[in-house]
């Protein structure tokens, strides 16, 4: 994967002057990890634009090219970046795999810029933070084979705190375990039944990670000083591909 950095051509004289004024840092954000792809770009707490793709199919080919029209777009230098954030997974194998090449390949471009890998169960709860009515929160994402990887959150203030480690399980156990009332979100809706009293399942428009959701967990972490070594953004899986799997069986 590679990125061409070529330099926009600018001639109104607003947009110059807007660009010049873009308060540090410069970030970017990727998502690939589902079917809803998308890139944005931010300037210092502001998010500025936000262009979604489809990435169910040639997610490499489309994540580059609509990187380079949202740097384009705004007359940026793609090495200017100061901050990359990436939907880190778990997800699609294949997506996840493409978001966070890009993310590496790009921060060893620009030199200067940090990285900041930032779990997709995160970027999902994003999703549902401004929803005041919802104080705890699992998000549920299919894992195969009867399973589910899931993580639990509990509100404080206006955000979202983590209740231990994201677990793989199957819907009863997490079920049996997880504190009640709840509010569940996450593509895993779609292939496990988790109704059950004081469950409460969120509309499907809340249930995939998106770039803007993404650009904003990520900017908090980079406040937070959470960032990650270009050598050490790996994809977060929830197991071995299923290629390697049939590879194993084989053995």
């Amino acid at each position: 994967m590679s990125f061409h950095f070529a330099p926009a051509t600018i001639t109104d004289v607003e947009e110059v002057r807007a660009i010049m004024s873009l308060e540090r840092p410069i970030s970017i954000a990727i998502e690939t990890t589902c079917r809803q792809g998308g890139v944005a770009l931010g300037a210092g707490e502001a998010l500025v634009e936000v262009l979604p793709f489809d990435a169910a199919r040639r997610a490499a080919t489309q994540l580059v090219a609509r990187l380079e029209e949202l740097t384009r777009r705004h007359g940026l230098d793609p090495r200017a970046a100061d901050e990359i954030y990436v939907s880190a997974g778990p997800g699609s194998f294949t997506g996840t795999r493409v978001g966070v090449t890009a993310a590496r390949t790009w921060v060893q471009a620009a030199r200067a810029a940090r990285c900041v890998a930032v779990p997709t169960v995160l970027a999902v709860a994003e999703n549902v933070r401004r929803l005041a009515e919802v104080r705890r929160l699992a998000v549920v994402l299919d894992a195969r084979n009867g399973r589910v990887y899931a993580a639990v959150f509990d509100r404080v203030g206006d955000q979202w705190v983590q209740t231990g480690e994201s677990v793989l399980t199957t819907p009863t156990e997490l079920l049996a375990t997880a504190p009640r009332p709840l509010h569940v979100v996450g593509e895993g809706l779609g292939y496990h039944d988790l109704a059950c009293r004081d469950v409460i399942a969120l509309p499907r428009e809340y249930w995939l990670p998106n770039a803007e959701g993404v650009w904003r967990v990520g900017r908090r972490l980079a406040k937070a000083g959470a960032c990650t070594q270009p050598a050490k953004l790996l994809p977060i899986y929830t197991g071995k591909p299923e290629a390697i799997r049939i590879w194993d069986a084989r053995k």
